[in-house]
């Protein structure tokens, strides 16, 4: 699998019409075009990365699964975005120990977009691994906040009073307490949560 890591940024430039004038959309606004990795900015004099403007990205097409392809952002450093890359890849790898690496690799895809839209961290290899050899989904299941402020509003058979008695020891309680944990993994008995 390869990779490259490069630079981009958000600065743009004007788009001119054929007299040179800036063109203008059919909102009348100035229309812009965005120069992306070829700001001029990006580079120093000596071809070097500049420090200061600009985010490093990654980008990656698997060959195994040509719908595979990842490109994620915005990190601070050269260093951030390699090892972003690095752990993309470590993901990828997993798959071939699962029984349908094909699925896996598509579950692995999928989770890894999701991760890289949401601007979240990207999944712990050792989790995936692990998932995947329990053939267990790798999307986080629902937590048990999630669960808990759902479940009041589906029960038809309380009363008012019980509704609202519920309501405060789950704001003031449950969701403190529990809240982050991943309902698959709340186990009876004390201390017995496994946290992310």
């Amino acid at each position: 699998m390869n990779g490259i890591v490069f630079k981009r940024c958000g600065c743009s430039t004007v788009v001119r019409d054929g007299n040179g004038k800036p063109a203008r959309g059919p909102d009348s606004r100035i229309r812009r075009h965005a120069l992306n990795r070829g700001c001029p900015r990006l580079a120093n004099a000596d071809g070097s990365w500049s420090a200061v403007h600009g985010g490093s990205y990654f980008q990656l097409q698997d060959p195994a699964a040509p719908h595979a392809h990842f490109r994620c952002g915005g990190y601070a450093s050269r260093q951030d975005a390699e090892q972003a890359l690095a752990v993309v890849r470590d993901l990828l790898a997993c798959a071939r120990d699962a029984a349908d690496p094909v699925a896996a690799r598509v579950a692995i895809s999928q989770t890894v977009h999701a991760a890289a839209t949401r601007g979240t961290a990207l999944p712990d290899v050792n989790r995936v691994r692990e998932r995947l050899r329990r053939g267990l989904p790798l999307a986080p299941s629902l937590t048990v906040g999630h669960w808990l402020t759902m479940w009041p509003a589906e029960r038809t058979d309380l009363l008012p009073a019980t509704r609202l008695n519920y309501s405060g020891l789950i704001e003031h309680h449950l969701l403190p307490a529990l809240g982050d944990a991943l309902l698959e993994e709340l186990r009876p008995g004390p201390g017995s949560v496994r946290r992310r």
